[in-house]
């Protein structure tokens, strides 16, 4: 399949060529149309494709060769939503994105063709998909309990709070499989991050304040175990108020 950018440098060539062919010996008002016609080609490539081509440049995207009921992406979705993303150094909008949960790297595709393709995860900064914000986290900037990969910035302020989505394949049967999904979340303060997976944990990486914090979820009614993510937030923010 011819990529949407080489196909526009092809069609770019082929006029110019055939504008040359043609008028090549006739007179200065056909070389004008010529030069306008190139100018406005080149124009409409730089338009459409040019400052996208960087993202143009991953591997293939190869399925899993098994049926499932579930699949691997983030929100349990076949389609490609609309997000951006920060790669190699730029910011692009209006991509469509998925994110591959089991393999840890996210997708694309061209332009609205089938072709489906891999970004190269060291070239990717971060990236927004349904209302979520992905960072990469490297391995000089994770904890000793943590894997580098993508992380969903939950909160970043004094403290920072993250969760490492993944899947995992399960067997169902010796015929079926499913994909499983699982959340991990860490903190981190000053320069140290804690596994914080449980109430019980997370106020011990704040224990500084555990008395008010743990007021501050009697007060505010709110339950742990019913929304974590919810709460870790709601904890987090608190915190940074207490030691402002």
């Amino acid at each position: 399949m011819i990529k949407p950018y080489t196909f526009a440098l092809i069609l770019l060539y082929c006029t110019t060529f055939s504008y040359s062919h043609v008028f090549g010996q006739n007179n200065a008002a056909d070389s004008l149309q010529l030069r306008q016609t190139t100018a406005n080609m080149s124009a409409l490539f730089v338009t459409s494709i040019g400052e996208q081509s960087r993202l143009y440049n991953g591997p293939a995207y190869v399925g899993y060769g098994f049926a499932s009921k579930t699949n691997a992406n983030f929100n349990d979705t076949t389609a490609f939503g609309i997000g951006a993303v920060r790669y190699d150094g730029m910011a692009y909008l209006n991509v469509p994105l998925r994110f591959d949960m089991y393999r840890d790297i996210l997708v694309s595709r061209v332009s609205h063709g089938e072709l489906a393709y891999c970004l190269v995860s060291e070239k990717v900064t971060s990236f927004d998909l349904f209302n979520h914000h992905f960072i990469m986290l490297g391995a000089d900037s994770v904890g000793k309990d943590m894997d580098p990969g993508f992380y969903d910035d939950l909160y970043d302020k004094k403290i920072k709070v993250v969760a490492r989505r993944t899947k995992f394949i399960q067997q169902i049967s010796a015929i079926e499989q499913t994909f499983i999904r699982k959340n991990a979340y860490f903190l981190k303060k000053g320069n140290t991050w804690y596994s914080v997976n449980s109430q019980g944990k997370f106020l011990d990486a704040l224990k500084d304040k555990e008395k008010e914090l743990k007021q501050y979820l009697k007060d505010s009614k709110i339950k742990f175990g019913d929304s974590p993510e919810e709460a870790m937030i709601m904890l987090a923010a608190y915190y940074d108020h207490l030691t402002k």
